[in-house]
């Protein structure tokens, strides 16, 4: 016991002392080895490392926390806060607040030493009355809100009225913290936690509660000190009026397999990375592969399913940017399962060569794991399909930007660079009897007038940006051909090549090119990206499906041992954020 004491007093001697790193000639890694996170510090640390390590050790320091911090990356953040605070004082407090004054300027913001208000991305004025806080709850003038939010406003005898579109209306009462919204025959009234407020004769809403009642997304941003009001619906109309043809192209019948009939499908998909050394000769390539194989018969399916992962040279380095999913790309080197079921009968099972190694997998070798295939949720499609709802789909959850702007902002953005290449314009439409032919083209000289007349009249940084990729070499060629019969694909093909200065790519120049071809029977695509001293991706995607004469194999083989889905592990989660193999199959 007496020597444990010893060994823990100097322990404890030896971390209070982060010392001078020219007395002892630390690197900044180092120091983070031996010190490790500042949060784990104590005062008396911090104050010595203050005073003794130079600002450029420091940095070296953060340099390497940085690097290690891994899943602590928000831990980093509030430490390097927190560090900025103690190491520079008041001036970096006034420096942050003057820079980030000037960020919200250049954002379009029109109180940039206050909060600020944004619906469907564009930022509100509110008649020059700036919005305030109350209570931890952002205060809006009543009228100049609800009438950006498309409401037709009426106030009278200390009451608010507001009729929407959609014929819902929303009353409050001067003082109260009762909203009542009347939708039909429905009425319903809305707690708030602040009052509808008067002040120097203008009455003043809690803009979350109005913006929420009337079905809008509402976020946050304590980073810009901005409310975020958002109805995804609308933004998602206001992008699909740019992709009407390519909308009409994805909604088409995918076409049905006659449940009577058994089909063979046979996929592939692979991918192979390769980074250059001195030479294109020189390199370190990795596989990666997926393949399928088996039979469908309505409900019925008996399929192989095949996953290879060969990292070849690059193991070293993919296992030190992500060491903790070691045992991952392990799983997936060789891994085979196979799944037999009827899915009319409610029955589904499974085997495979790995399932036992899943973390808390009590499964093992030839047996299998009875699953239930209703199990991870409804898989139909209870709307069709848009750009407008393949865009905003991620960014619904997501939150707020990062960047200052409002959430909505990346999806319209990225619609407007879409549309330069996919959008109405792009399409021409021609009919022959019963079959509607769709024809994409695009090229180089049409995107550069293109973006040069929307640059004349938006003149963002991001087309100018692209003006000026165009200009400086970039090659853009795309031609595709789309025939429909019965609102069904009978044929297509697609070849795009893009070449890539090396303006646009800090100095390394690109090739991508991207083929598609199918009918209703088969499907193939093709992506190569090659970067000039750098490497090359190529994919690939085969999919077959031809009728046989085969019957599927719908129950696990005679005397094997069945488990029920407990046996993969309660805690194993599976890709997609399901907690259910059964999910995935379906």
């Amino acid at each position: 016991m007496k020597k444990l004491a010893v060994v823990l007093a100097v322990l404890l001697l030896i971390s209070c002392v982060p010392a001078s790193a020219a007395e002892t000639a630390l690197t900044g890694a180092e120091a983070y080895e031996q010190y490790g996170p500042w949060y784990t510090w104590t005062q008396e640390q911090k104050d010595t490392a203050t005073a003794e390590w130079s600002e450029d050790f420091w940095y070296e320091y953060w340099d390497a926390y940085f690097v290690q911090s891994g899943a602590e990356d928000e831990q980093y953040y509030a430490d390097m806060d927190a560090w900025n605070q103690a190491f520079y004082g008041d001036v970096w407090a006034e420096d942050w607040e003057a820079y980030l004054r000037s960020v919200k300027e250049a954002l379009g913001m029109p109180y940039p030493d206050g909060i600020n208000v944004s619906v469907n991305g564009a930022w509100l004025d509110l008649d020059g009355l700036e919005p305030w806080a109350l209570d931890g709850r952002t205060m809006v003038p009543v009228r100049p809100f609800l009438e950006a939010l498309g409401a037709k406003v009426d106030y009278a005898d200390n009451v608010v009225t507001a009729v929407l579109a959609d014929g819902v209306t929303l009353e409050l009462t001067g003082g109260s913290t009762t909203m009542t919204r009347v939708s039909g025959d429905k009425i319903d009234k809305i707690e708030m936690d602040v009052p509808l407020t008067a002040v120097a004769n203008r009455t003043y809403i809690p803009a979350r509660f109005a913006g929420e009642a009337v079905g809008m997304a509402v976020e946050w941003d304590g980073d810009y000190q901005a409310a975020h009001f958002t109805d995804w619906d609308r933004i998602a109309e206001q992008i699909d009026e740019k992709f009407a043809t390519l909308n009409t192209l994805m909604s088409l019948d995918q076409g049905e397999l006659d449940p009577e009939q058994t089909y063979r499908v046979t996929g592939l998909a692979s991918q192979i990375v390769t980074l250059y050394g001195e030479t294109e000769a020189e390199n370190d390539t990795s596989t990666q592969t997926v393949t399928l194989n088996g039979l469908v018969r309505g409900g019925q399916v008996d399929l192989d399913l095949g996953v290879d992962m060969d990292l070849g040279g690059l193991r070293e380095m993919v296992v030190a940017g992500m060491p903790q999913e070691e045992a991952l790309l392990d799983l997936l080197s060789d891994f085979e399962m196979e799944v037999r079921g009827d899915l009319d009968q409610g029955t589904l099972y499974m085997t495979g060569n790995k399932l036992g190694e899943l973390p808390g997998s009590t499964l093992a070798s030839g047996e299998w794991v009875a699953l239930d295939p209703t199990e991870g949720g409804d898989t139909q499609m209870e709307e069709a399909v848009t750009m407008g709802s393949l865009l905003t789909a991620g960014l619904k959850a997501s939150g707020v930007s990062g960047d200052g702007m409002p959430p909505c902002v990346s999806a319209l953005d990225t619609a407007e660079m879409l549309a330069l290449i996919l959008g109405d314009d792009c399409f021409t439409v021609s009919t022959a009897g019963s079959t509607t032919t769709y024809t994409l083209k695009v090229d180089t000289l049409g995107l550069t007038d293109k973006v040069t007349a929307l640059t004349e009249e938006k003149g963002t940084p991001e087309l100018y940006l692209l003006l000026s990729y165009l200009s400086g070499g970039l090659k853009v060629d795309c031609n595709g051909t789309f025939r429909v019969r019965d609102n069904q694909m009978v044929d297509m093909e697609l070849d795009m090549t893009v070449k890539v200065p090396a303006l646009a790519v800090s100095s390394t120049p690109m090739d991508i090119s991207f083929s598609a071809s199918g009918d209703s029977t088969n499907f193939e695509c093709t992506l190569t990206a090659k970067a000039a001293y750098g490497g090359k991706l190529e994919m690939k995607m085969e999919i077959l499906v031809e009728e046989t004469g085969d019957m599927p194999v719908t129950t696990p083989p005679e005397g094997a041992a069945v488990r029920t889905a407990d046996a993969l592990g309660t805690g194993t989660v599976y890709p997609g954020g399901l907690e259910s193999l059964a999910g995935i199959i379906r």
